[in-house]
């Protein structure tokens, strides 16, 4: 197990530094490997002596446990790991090479309409410092498409305000431009300069939102500010920060805009991902036709 763990600690480096991966992809890489390392120790099993019979005993001692989402996560993440293993002549061959994914039904995934969006901007307002700076985190939300992480992390030396855009630090480090909204501009350049100084205290920190404490505001800590206004709001939905980046792109997709444009403003690598807010879109003009034809009302 000392040598496993040894691998471990190896792989892990290569993916945080060489692979420039994320932090939560790279804890979650982690925590998928430590499962399966836990199991071929417990199998009395070396490394060397993995076969493919091993890896797909791995997952069928877990399939009571875990869907078939986290099933294909976990086959990546050890299949990353025996390439690596492989790439460095530590083994000949991985024994994971010709395991299949499990087939996946892709999920659309949760949306607000405009008008949702409207209802739940409207449960905003900035009567003071706090409340300010939650409104201009929604707002920049909504209309730069950002993900939690590249909120909480955004720092002010980001902003370029003269010219109304934003270099966000995405995914694998990759740096993309984004312009931002003409709302959204205007409370951040507000916030700058009645919130945030008055939020701040003496901490100096350069991420653009902090909490009550003057520090950096969390992951969690975002969350709690869209689940409490989505209350306030009214709206059933489940409610995520994610679904106002996927809010953000439906709707830019539902007015025209090109996908190569919106697949560089949500800094995806491939099109294939942006192209499902494409099915969004035709789902929604499904629903109005069923809604409104007069052929579905006879």
């Amino acid at each position: 197990m000392k040598r496993l763990n040894s691998l471990m600690e190896s792989f892990v480096d290569f993916i945080k530094f060489e692979k420039g991966l994320s932090k939560n992809t790279v804890e979650s890489y982690q925590r998928d490997l430590r499962y399966f390392c836990e199991f071929v120790s417990m199998n009395g099993k070396k490394i060397d002596d993995v076969a493919t019979r091993d890896i797909t005993n791995y997952f069928s001692s877990r399939s009571e446990n875990i869907s078939k989402r986290s099933v294909a996560r976990n086959l990546v993440t050890i299949k990353q790991f025996f390439q690596f293993l492989t790439s460095e002549k530590i083994l000949e061959s991985s024994p994971a090479e010709n395991i299949d994914s499990p087939r996946i039904e892709k999920k659309l995934p949760a949306y607000l309409t405009v008008e949702e969006v409207g209802r739940f901007l409207s449960a905003f307002n900035e009567d003071n410092p706090m409340n300010l700076r939650d409104t201009t985190i929604v707002e920049l939300m909504y209309s730069c498409g950002l993900r939690i992480t590249e909120v909480v992390t955004l720092c002010t030396s980001q902003l370029n305000l003269r010219e109304g855009y934003i270099a966000v630090l995405g995914k694998g480090s990759k740096e993309r431009i984004v312009p931002i909204g003409s709302v959204a501009l205007d409370l951040i350049k507000r916030y700058l300069k009645i919130g945030r100084p008055f939020i701040a205290k003496k901490a100096e920190f350069d991420e653009l939102f902090l909490n009550r404490h003057g520090e950096p505001i969390s992951r969690v800590g975002l969350w709690k500010i869209i689940k409490k206004y989505a209350l306030k709001s009214g709206i059933k939905k489940n409610l995520k920060p994610h679904t106002l980046r996927h809010s953000f792109a439906t709707h830019l997709i539902q007015n025209g805009a090109d996908l190569r444009s919106v697949q560089e403003m949500l800094g995806h690598s491939d099109i294939s991902t942006t192209q499902i807010y494409t099915h969004l879109d035709n789902s929604q003009l499904k629903m109005e036709h069923n809604k409104n034809h007069p052929i579905n009302r006879i």
